[in-house]
């Protein structure tokens, strides 16, 4: 690592302000509707009482924007008329919570317990809008759905401690299954009838650990009509499937929301939307539980892209479908992170009918499968990691050209797994990426096949270009994968190009390829590297490793692949791989430990970014030295100038500079946000001759984590002998004495040449003596400093 470089120069004071948007209205819960609602010193305090001048707002202007209170909860509806800007505003600058919309009420008593059943509680829900199945009505949308929230956890983590009750299908399942609920779905009456079994199985009637909520149609801003909407730092929470999920028109923008628990966006609002910076928690289950569905009813060409967000614990996040034959334009994602709830989890991503799919800096773990059933025409996936997945990625549609480019597929299962799948005319360009076959387990059926690392390559009109990638085969013993397949009927010719690739055997009984004869239709299992390269003239130039008698095991090839580093060793093998991968990137650093709800929503409401290597602990893997040196420039101009470069801030999210002099404690002088890594340059103008400062740096990662650089002392010599600070003052004054030890007479003359104030002290070495002179009247002095050695005589200002 590059050492960081101090040296002495001018910093200047960062003053961080968090800028706040203007809104047309405010409101807040200690407001009144009395009030204008147009300042956040007279909001309104209801969305009921600012609904007919929010209405005649936007009749006039076409758009209204609403800031609701930080920290704030709202129970109430708001259907506008025209588009609509609702976000977080704060009193407090540095204020960070976010406004909640809140689609519950509280149920804590009146349940009965249901005759012939053990555990099961019921009541009757008289909310409406959930009419279940019929005419006019949106079926799977509609259920209600409850809450159990713990009393004593929601003190200090008010997200984890709210808990969605799982929903099951009949009435004997909710009495056999704590933590469950059952609702008819198909009953078509008001009020609905719920049945809940407690996670503890005491009374819902005013438990002592836990309190019960329900959800609440339609408790939302509902502008699911209206385009062009845009919602920021908002947390929405407890609400039930269908018009009750935040419901917004196309071309709305979604930028730093909670989700959840028991939210999600309605799909009609995903028409050529962007979510950006936010946090998806388990919601209801609508049709089939996903968390985000991009939907296009009316018309062409849509883009719609989600970026720097965090799922946890969804069972389907994201899924993208058209309706009446329509097309999107693009589905993109960009710095997605998720990980799965392994007891409900399926696929991260789905797609059907899309134009283009753009997956940019994925990071998926623990999803069955990782990016299937691909129906996209174009798909473009960079730097991504799918881990433990049964299925990395799925081609299930003809004609799909697609780029795999440094990404990363670590497959785990006991069934018959696979890296990549490609359907039928489907050309890949896979590069630079890791396949990993990592499976312990007994195949299907009795059998020893346990899946493949590319499966599909050599079928009819399909076609793949391989190259720089690194397969590995890491199974039990008795078990085998098929690892590719080429044409053999003319060996050189075939459109497929495997080349520059690695194998590493690593655990199984055999890792085998296959060659197909298009003109026979005639396929040959290859058990041999040697022979699957002179019989379809693929991987030329590639290489195998056999290392299931090595005791380093992939540390042979890799640095730490049990933790997600796969930068090549520095060993025999890890050398001539990267004589063949020149200038190959890692696909990842390190596997990311799933945060608590808590810390996820810590790094939303932070402006903070999770991305798939922010588990590097820079602290550790950036050495941060500190030096220093001087320049009569920079003495002349009485600054000192911080000078740093980091070698890797892909986990660093800002540097703060600390200095101290004589006995002080540290304080922050300086904020340096992280960017591209290069020169850092500050300068500290609060520099006094003769004072010794003393700097640090401190580091601080995209998770909040903190730590310092080494301490090292600078001090700047003066001409003089005697500086007095700070000048002006109110009254406490310092002597530097350019380390003078000795004894010293003090006179403090007013600008009438009166003695107003005389003392006499022995200063020691390295000492800053300091004078109280608040007794006296603001105004111009002179101070009058004699030593055994010089005789100074300075004017200050007391104010």
């Amino acid at each position: 690592m590059k050492n960081v470089l101090l040296f002495i120069a001018f910093l200047f004071f960062y003053n961080y302000s968090c800028s706040q948007d203007v809104f047309d209205f405010y409101i807040s819960n200690s407001g009144n509707d009395a009030n204008a609602g147009q300042s956040k010193t007279t909001p309104k305090k209801t969305i009921a009482g600012a609904l007919l001048p929010l209405r005649s707002f936007g009749t006039a202007n076409g758009k209204v924007k609403i800031g609701f209170k930080g920290g704030n909860v709202f129970n109430e509806t708001y259907n506008p008329l025209h588009s609509v800007g609702a976000a977080t505003y704060f009193d407090n600058g540095a204020n960070k919570n976010f406004a909640i919309f809140n689609g519950t009420e509280v149920f804590d008593t009146g349940w009965v317990r249901t005759a012939a059943t053990v555990n099961t509680f019921q009541q009757d829900i008289p909310l409406s809008g959930f009419t279940g199945y019929g005419v006019n009505n949106v079926g799977q949308y509609s259920m209600v759905y409850v809450f159990e929230v713990d009393k004593m956890l929601e003190h200090t983590a008010p997200i984890t401690a709210r808990k969605l009750l799982t929903f099951v299908k009949t009435l004997q399942a909710a009495d056999n299954t704590p933590g469950s609920f059952y609702e008819p779905v198909t009953v078509a009456v008001n009020p609905k009838t719920i049945y809940i079994h407690t996670s503890d199985g005491s009374s819902p009637n005013n438990n002592s650990r836990y309190r019960y909520e329900v959800t609440v149609r339609d408790r939302a801003i509902n502008s699911t009509y209206n385009k062009n909407n845009h919602f920021e730092r908002l947390w929405i929470r407890g609400y039930g499937a269908g018009n009750g999920m935040i419901p917004a028109g196309a071309n709305t923008i979604f930028n730093r929301m909670i989700f959840g628990p028991g939210a999600g966006i309605h799909h009609l609002g995903l028409r050529g939307a962007t979510i950006n910076n936010s946090l998806f928690l388990p919601g209801p289950r609508n049709t089939n539980g996903y968390a985000v569905v991009f939907y296009d009813a009316q018309g062409f060409n849509r883009h719609n892209k989600i970026a720097n967000s965090i799922f946890l614990d969804i069972r389907y996040p994201i899924y993208t479908h058209t309706s009446f034959g329509s097309n999107f334009g693009a589905l993109e994602l960009d710095n997605v992170i998720a990980f799965a709830d392994t007891t409900e989890a399926e696929s991260f991503l789905e797609s059907a009918n899309n134009d283009t799919v753009i997956l940019n800096n994925i990071y998926s773990d623990k999803y069955k499968r990782g990016f299937t059933y691909c129906r996209a025409k174009y798909a473009d996936i960079k730097n991504a990691a799918f881990i433990d997945v049964e299925l990395g990625i799925g081609f299930s549609n003809r004609y799909i050209m697609a780029t795999i480019n440094n990404s990363l597929i670590k497959i785990s299962g006991k069934t018959r797994t696979t890296g990549i799948a490609l359907s039928d005319s489907t050309h890949l360009l896979l590069s630079n990426s890791i396949i990993h076959h990592k499976c312990r387990g007994t195949a299907p059926g009795g059998g020893s096949f346990i899946g493949s690392l590319v499966a599909g390559t050599g079928g009819r009109n399909n076609f793949i270009n391989a190259t720089g990638n690194i397969f590995i085969c890491d199974v039990d013993t008795p078990n085998y994968i098929m690892t590719a397949v080429a044409n053999t009927s003319t060996p050189g010719v075939s459109s497929d190009r495997w080349n520059n690739n690695v194998y590493i055997f690593l655990s199984g009984s055999r890792l085998y390829w296959r060659g197909v004869n298009s003109s026979t239709g005639r396929r040959t299992d290859i058990q041999s590297f040697d022979e699957w390269r002179l019989q379809t003239g693929q991987d030329k130039k590639s290489l195998f490793f056999d290392l299931r008698n090595d005791p380093r095991g992939l540390k042979a090839i890799f640095v730490d692949p049990d933790n997600g580093d796969y930068t090549l060793a520095n060993t025999l093998e890890g050398n001539r791989i990267k004589e063949l991968r020149a200038g190959m990137v890692s696909p990842v650093t390190c596997f990311l430990k799933k945060p608590t709800y808590e810390e996820a929503a810590k790094i939303i409401t932070n402006d903070w970014q999770l991305t798939g290597n922010a588990c590097r602990n820079p602290c550790l893997q950036n050495n941060i030295r500190i030096s220093y040196q001087f320049d009569q420039a920079v003495l002349a101009g009485r600054k000192v100038q911080l000078q740093w470069n980091m070698e890797d801030e892909r986990s660093v999210d800002h540097y703060e500079i600390m200095r101290s002099f004589g006995n002080s404690d540290f304080i922050q002088i300086g904020y340096v946000p992280a960017g591209v890594p290069g020169l850092y340059l500050f300068t500290d103008s609060m520099v006094l001759p003769g004072i010794e400062y003393r700097y640090s740096i401190a580091l601080v990662t995209k998770l909040g984590d903190k730590c310092f650089s080494s301490t090292r002392a600078a001090k700047m010599e003066a001409g003089k002998p005697v500086t007095i600070y700070p000048n002006p003052s109110s009254g406490k004054i310092k002597l530097a004495l350019n380390d003078y030890t000795g004894p010293v007479k003090i006179a403090v003359t007013s600008a009438l040449g009166i003695t107003v104030f005389s003392k006499e002290i022995n200063s020691m070495y390295g000492g800053h003596p300091e004078l109280d002179l608040s007794a006296l009247s603001k105004g111009f002095y002179w101070m009058r400093i004699q030593t055994d050695k010089h005789t100074s005589v300075q004017s200050f200002v007391l104010n």
